[in-house]
Parts: C-alpha cells; structure tokens; sequence
C-alpha cells in the first residue's frame, strides 16, 4: 500500500511594529516691509476749472537736508486727469530749489468737485503727500427771454430788441452767435450786436438784436443759435415779425390832360387823389420841385456815419416832420464855413 505523505509550508507571521509620526514645521513668516512714513503733506488748489480745459501750476521744491536727495513719483499711480514734470529727480543738491509742474486735464474729469492726492517718494527717507483741489465746471448761458417777437416793422425800417446774457457759473464763458445748418431763409433779416464775446463769472450783457425786413410778409421766423465754448449743448433764441411797406394808390392811375395848342393862355387841368392804403401816415414830395426835398437830400449825402452797407441808423421820421437836426445843424455848418473861406 502507497501511503502519500503531505509536507506542510512553513508559514510568515508579519507583526505590526508603531511608528512615530512627525508634525513638519512651518516655515517663518517673512515680515511685511513697513510703508514708508507720511513726512508732511501739502496742498494744491486749482481753484475752478473749466470743463475740457487744460490747467498747470508751479510749485517749488526745495531740499531741506545737508545731502543730496532723489526722489520719484510712480506714473501708474497718478491719479486720472493729474500728471507732474518732472517725475523724477536724481541728487538734488543740499538746500537747492527745483520748479515742478502740475498739470490738469479736465477732459477726462467729470464735472464736480475735484479731491485726490500722490505720494511724493523720497529714497531712502520719508513720504510727501501732494493733495490736489479743483471745482470743475461747465460754462452755461441764461437767456431772460427765449423768444422776442418784433410785431410789424415797416420795410426800410429796422427794429432793435435786448436780450440779457446771464453766466450763473463761476467760470467764464466763451459764446458766439453761429449760423445754424438749416432752416436759414430769414437769418439775414436778423443781426445781432455784439456777435461774440467772453461772459466773466456773475455777469451780465446786453445783447442787441435788429430786424430789417426788405418785403413785406407776415411770416419772418428765425432760431439764433449762441455756441458755447466746452458745451455742446446750444442756447437758441428765436426771433418773429412781420413787415408791411408804404402803399400809396392814385385814382385814376392815368390822369389825362388832352390835347393843348401851343402858347395856350390857359393851361390844361386835371386832378387824381391819392389814398393810403397802408396802416402810418406817408409824407408825399416831389422830387423835381421839392426844394426841401433837394435840401435834405444834399444833408444825407454829405453826412457821416454810413455803415459798410451805405446805411445809418437813425430814429425814424414822423411824416411832415423836418431831417434830423443834428444832420442838418452839421450841414449847415459846413457850408457857413466854405462860404466864409471863399469870401476871405
């Protein structure tokens, strides 16, 4: 009989040795650098400012210390609108004194109160604050009226009316009358006087406007526009009137006065009338036998005070009433005096 005999593996018992763990340090923390200290700190008003307008001032900056000093501004943290010449400055001699520029750009600033401030860094020293103040503006125009209405002017006549111009802002203000794009049939019916000019803070002008019609209609209507300097927006003032001319009519419109032999004792008569048909009074002359006429007429060609348009302005005439008296006193005058010089 076979027996079979089993060998039996040896077996590896693993026993479970302790460990001991280890907590790992921490690195030491770095201290953080100390900011620089604020030495002094100065200020810079701009006073008002107009909006879009470039502004500068000048500062000195004198070196205190018995070495020399350098010092620097960062650009990249100017504030918006501020930049500085020089930036930068190396070795400053001892008690020596360097003029620094501050400029302003409004441009990109909005309209208020202005307050900011940058650090001035000396090496190896202290801290300088700059704080900067500005009041910005934006010029503005008040009008006390927005419409004038001229009523009916005679042709040949012209009519002035006063607009006052008030600037409520502590700014001056830079306007001129521009001729609009559209909508400019009648803008030569209408001028105004003076065209453009400068409005300081607080005050007030008096502005001239004169229709001069040259037609008779019912229908004069234009927008004058005054354009301000740094503000798009515009101040309109529009202006009405009507005109109406001097209508004489004859009846009958052709007078005849037959046929007459020549050296006829008596002369041949006829007779019209004349109707007004217009709303003032008309003063009728005749211009070949008028010797008041003729006069008057000699008055206004030699007087003076004709505008580049051959034309004066003078208070109108009530009909049947005599030239100006300050003409004509003038006038007489003058030929007083030639008469005197060719007698002498």
């Amino acid at each position: 009989r076979l027996a079979a005999a089993t060998m039996a593996q040896p077996s590896t018992v693993k026993s479970g040795a302790s460990r001991r763990t280890r907590t790992p340090k921490s690195p030491k923390k770095k201290k953080a650098p100390e900011e620089p200290k604020v030495l002094s700190q100065y200020w810079c008003d701009f006073g008002f400012v107009i909006k879009g307008t470039h502004k500068a001032k000048k500062i000195r900056v004198q070196n205190l210390s018995n070495q020399p000093v350098s010092y620097s501004m960062d650009k990249k943290l100017m504030p918006t609108g501020v930049s500085v010449d020089p930036e930068h400055v190396q070795r400053l001699p001892e008690y020596e004194t360097i003029e620094m520029s501050i400029m302003l750009q409004t441009g990109v600033l909005s309209v208020g109160k202005l307050a900011t401030s940058f650090n001035i860094d000396i090496k190896n020293g202290p801290m300088v604050q700059l704080h900067i103040r500005a009041d910005i503006q934006q010029p503005e125009i008040e009008l006390s009226s927005s419409t004038l209405n001229f009523e009916r002017v005679q042709v040949g006549h012209c009519k002035c009316m006063t607009v006052q111009l008030h600037n409520p802002k502590d700014v001056s203000a830079d306007w001129t009358v521009r001729k609009p794009m559209e909508k400019v049939r009648d803008w030569g019916f209408f001028k105004c006087t003076p065209s453009a000019g400068t409005l300081p803070p607080g005050q007030k002008l008096n502005l001239q406007i004169f229709f001069e019609p040259t037609a008779p209609r019912e229908d004069y209507r234009q927008d004058i526009p005054l354009k301000l300097a740094n503000n798009k927006r515009e101040v309109r003032i529009t202006c009405l009137g009507e005109a109406f001319q001097l209508e004489l009519r004859p009846e009958p419109a052709i007078v005849d006065l037959r046929a007459i032999l020549p050296n006829a004792e008596a002369p041949n008569e006829a007779f019209f009338s004349l109707w007004n048909d217009c709303e003032v009074p008309i003063e009728v002359v005749s211009l070949d036998f008028d010797k008041q006429y003729q006069e008057d007429d000699a008055v206004l060609a030699e007087a003076e005070g004709y505008d580049e348009a051959n034309r004066m302005l003078m208070p109108p005439l009530v009909a049947g009433e005599g030239l100006w008296p300050e003409l004509v006193d003038v006038y007489r005058a003058r030929k007083e005096e030639e008469e005197a010089a060719r007698a002498a």
